[in-house]
Protein backbone atom coordinates (compact mmCIF):
# COMPACT_ATOMS: atom_id res chain seq x y z
CA UNK A 1 0.00 0.00 0.00
CA UNK A 2 1.53 3.37 -0.99
CA UNK A 3 1.78 6.06 1.69
CA UNK A 4 -1.14 8.49 1.80
CA UNK A 5 1.03 11.58 2.10
CA UNK A 6 3.81 13.15 0.11
CA UNK A 7 5.42 14.04 3.44
CA UNK A 8 6.56 10.43 3.60
CA UNK A 9 8.89 11.05 0.68
CA UNK A 10 10.12 14.47 1.76
CA UNK A 11 12.85 14.63 4.36
CA UNK A 12 11.84 15.88 7.81
CA UNK A 13 12.28 19.53 8.71
CA UNK A 14 15.89 20.27 9.57
CA UNK A 15 16.51 23.74 10.98
CA UNK A 16 19.36 25.66 9.43
CA UNK A 17 20.82 28.70 11.15
CA UNK A 18 19.97 31.88 9.27
CA UNK A 19 21.79 35.16 9.41
CA UNK A 20 20.10 38.48 10.00
CA UNK A 21 20.76 42.16 10.57
CA UNK A 22 19.37 43.54 13.81
CA UNK A 23 19.07 47.30 14.46
CA UNK A 24 18.42 49.18 17.67
CA UNK A 25 19.26 52.42 19.46
CA UNK A 26 20.74 52.96 22.90
CA UNK A 27 20.15 56.32 24.57
CA UNK A 28 23.24 57.76 26.23
CA UNK A 29 23.04 59.44 29.60
CA UNK A 30 24.73 62.82 29.82
CA UNK A 31 28.49 62.38 30.45
CA UNK A 32 28.14 58.59 30.92
CA UNK A 33 30.56 56.48 28.94
CA UNK A 34 30.74 53.19 30.84
CA UNK A 35 28.19 50.61 29.65
CA UNK A 36 27.93 47.09 31.03
CA UNK A 37 26.03 43.99 29.98
CA UNK A 38 23.14 44.82 32.30
CA UNK A 39 22.77 48.20 30.55
CA UNK A 40 22.45 46.51 27.14
CA UNK A 41 20.37 43.47 28.05
CA UNK A 42 17.00 45.29 28.06
CA UNK A 43 17.62 46.49 24.49
CA UNK A 44 18.67 43.06 23.26
CA UNK A 45 15.73 41.37 25.02
CA UNK A 46 13.36 43.89 23.44
CA UNK A 47 14.36 42.56 20.01
CA UNK A 48 12.60 39.26 20.91
CA UNK A 49 15.03 37.27 18.81
CA UNK A 50 16.16 33.69 19.42
CA UNK A 51 19.73 33.19 20.64
CA UNK A 52 22.33 34.51 18.24
CA UNK A 53 26.04 35.05 17.77
CA UNK A 54 27.24 38.47 16.63
CA UNK A 55 29.51 38.36 13.58
CA UNK A 56 29.58 42.08 12.80
CA UNK A 57 28.88 45.13 14.91
CA UNK A 58 28.49 48.64 13.53
CA UNK A 59 27.92 51.63 15.77
CA UNK A 60 27.05 55.21 14.91
CA UNK A 61 27.55 57.17 18.13
CA UNK A 62 26.05 60.62 18.49
CA UNK A 63 26.51 63.28 21.12
CA UNK A 64 24.51 66.41 21.74
CA UNK A 65 26.15 69.63 20.57
CA UNK A 66 26.64 71.44 23.87
CA UNK A 67 30.03 71.30 25.52
CA UNK A 68 33.47 71.02 24.02
CA UNK A 69 33.79 69.30 20.61
CA UNK A 70 36.95 67.42 21.62
CA UNK A 71 35.33 66.18 24.84
CA UNK A 72 32.22 65.11 22.91
CA UNK A 73 34.33 63.14 20.41
CA UNK A 74 36.12 61.38 23.27
CA UNK A 75 32.76 60.60 24.90
CA UNK A 76 31.42 59.14 21.64
CA UNK A 77 34.47 56.87 21.29
CA UNK A 78 34.42 55.78 24.95
CA UNK A 79 30.71 54.96 24.73
CA UNK A 80 31.22 52.91 21.58
CA UNK A 81 34.23 51.05 22.99
CA UNK A 82 32.33 50.36 26.20
CA UNK A 83 29.35 48.95 24.28
CA UNK A 84 31.64 46.79 22.16
CA UNK A 85 33.40 45.43 25.28
CA UNK A 86 30.07 44.65 26.96
CA UNK A 87 28.65 42.88 23.89
CA UNK A 88 31.86 40.89 23.36
CA UNK A 89 31.79 39.87 27.01
CA UNK A 90 28.18 38.73 26.64
CA UNK A 91 28.88 36.88 23.40
CA UNK A 92 32.51 35.88 23.94
CA UNK A 93 33.15 36.64 20.30
CA UNK A 94 35.58 38.62 18.20
CA UNK A 95 32.99 40.24 15.97
CA UNK A 96 34.16 42.64 13.30
CA UNK A 97 33.44 46.14 14.54
CA UNK A 98 33.15 49.50 12.87
CA UNK A 99 32.50 52.73 14.75
CA UNK A 100 31.49 56.12 13.40
CA UNK A 101 31.03 59.16 15.59
CA UNK A 102 29.20 62.39 14.98
CA UNK A 103 27.57 65.26 16.74
CA UNK A 104 23.86 65.76 16.31
CA UNK A 105 23.87 69.22 14.74
CA UNK A 106 21.54 68.25 11.90
CA UNK A 107 19.11 66.52 14.31
CA UNK A 108 19.29 69.55 16.59
CA UNK A 109 18.23 71.87 13.74
CA UNK A 110 15.34 69.61 12.72
CA UNK A 111 14.07 69.26 16.29
CA UNK A 112 14.06 73.00 16.88
CA UNK A 113 12.95 74.30 13.48
CA UNK A 114 9.34 74.68 14.66
CA UNK A 115 10.08 75.68 18.26
CA UNK A 116 9.22 79.37 18.74
CA UNK A 117 11.53 79.82 21.73
CA UNK A 118 14.69 78.21 20.34
CA UNK A 119 14.31 78.41 16.56
CA UNK A 120 16.81 81.29 16.47
CA UNK A 121 19.60 78.78 17.27
CA UNK A 122 18.95 76.93 14.01
CA UNK A 123 19.64 80.12 12.04
CA UNK A 124 23.14 80.37 13.52
CA UNK A 125 26.22 78.52 12.37
CA UNK A 126 27.00 75.40 14.35
CA UNK A 127 29.87 77.13 16.15
CA UNK A 128 27.73 80.15 17.04
CA UNK A 129 24.92 77.96 18.38
CA UNK A 130 27.33 75.88 20.49
CA UNK A 131 28.90 79.05 21.87
CA UNK A 132 25.44 80.45 22.70
CA UNK A 133 24.43 77.24 24.49
CA UNK A 134 27.70 76.99 26.39
CA UNK A 135 27.87 80.63 27.50
CA UNK A 136 24.28 81.82 28.02
CA UNK A 137 23.35 81.03 31.64
CA UNK A 138 20.57 78.43 31.93
CA UNK A 139 20.19 77.82 28.19
CA UNK A 140 21.74 74.35 28.28
CA UNK A 141 19.33 73.31 31.04
CA UNK A 142 16.35 74.69 29.10
CA UNK A 143 17.44 72.76 26.02
CA UNK A 144 18.07 69.50 27.90
CA UNK A 145 14.77 67.87 26.79
CA UNK A 146 15.97 68.30 23.18
CA UNK A 147 19.64 67.57 23.83
CA UNK A 148 18.94 64.34 25.71
CA UNK A 149 17.28 62.89 22.58
CA UNK A 150 20.44 63.56 20.58
CA UNK A 151 22.77 61.41 22.71
CA UNK A 152 22.46 57.87 21.45
CA UNK A 153 24.11 55.05 19.62
CA UNK A 154 22.64 53.31 16.60
CA UNK A 155 23.71 49.67 16.64
CA UNK A 156 23.60 47.38 13.66
CA UNK A 157 24.47 43.77 14.38
CA UNK A 158 25.08 41.08 11.80
CA UNK A 159 24.10 37.86 13.55
CA UNK A 160 23.90 34.13 12.98
CA UNK A 161 21.20 32.38 14.94
CA UNK A 162 22.41 29.74 17.38
CA UNK A 163 20.59 26.41 16.93
CA UNK A 164 22.89 24.28 19.03
CA UNK A 165 21.38 21.94 21.63
CA UNK A 166 18.10 23.04 23.15
CA UNK A 167 18.30 26.40 21.32
CA UNK A 168 17.03 24.69 18.17
CA UNK A 169 13.46 24.56 19.45
CA UNK A 170 13.42 28.26 20.41
CA UNK A 171 14.78 29.15 16.96
CA UNK A 172 12.27 26.93 15.14
CA UNK A 173 9.32 28.38 17.08
CA UNK A 174 10.54 31.91 16.38
CA UNK A 175 10.86 31.18 12.63
CA UNK A 176 7.39 29.62 12.58
CA UNK A 177 5.86 32.62 14.40
CA UNK A 178 7.53 35.06 12.01
CA UNK A 179 6.25 33.12 9.00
Amino acid sequence: IPPDSAAYFDPPFVPKADTATLNFSIPFEKNKSDYKEEDLLPFINKLKEPDFVISGLYINAYSSIEGNQETNTQLQKKRSESIIRALKKMQKTNAITNVKTSDSWEMFKVMLEDDAQFKYLTKMSKEEAINEINTKPGLSEQLEPFLSKQRFGELVMKVTYDISGNKEEKYSISKCNKA
